[in-house]
């Protein structure tokens, strides 16, 4: 997960768009680690690749993809868990997320 929010921060960076890093980094980490998470859950050895660009001006999309069977689905968890609200988060702070049925992959974009 590291390297991957180390690519997303250079490339924010890169870009010049160091207002966007906080949430840039905070997005890629949930999203890498539901995907991580799912393809441990699943025993699916393919490994987590992630995607970055730009579509517009100011427009980060970063897209994930883990190979795990299924798709990403948001859930409710207890108050006091320690886990389980990645795609909350995701939800709140990208200004669009979803599910590419196709590829399988979560895309979020903040800008």
């Amino acid at each position: 997960m590291r390297t991957a929010s180390n690519a997303v921060g250079t490339a924010v960076r890169s870009a010049g768009r160091g207002g966007l890093a906080g949430t840039a980094l905070l997005l890629t980490s949930e999203v890498v680690t539901n995907a991580v998470n799912a393809r441990r859950r699943s025993g699916c050895s393919e490994p987590v690749t992630l995607y970055g660009e730009w579509p517009g001006p100011g427009t980060l999309r970063v897209l994930v993809h883990d190979g795990a069977p299924g798709l990403p689905v948001r859930r409710w968890y207890a108050d006091d868990a320690t886990g389980g609200r990645g795609l909350y988060l995701v939800g709140v702070c990208a200004d669009e997320w979803g599910v590419c049925r196709r590829v399988e992959c979560v895309s979020a974009r903040a800008g």
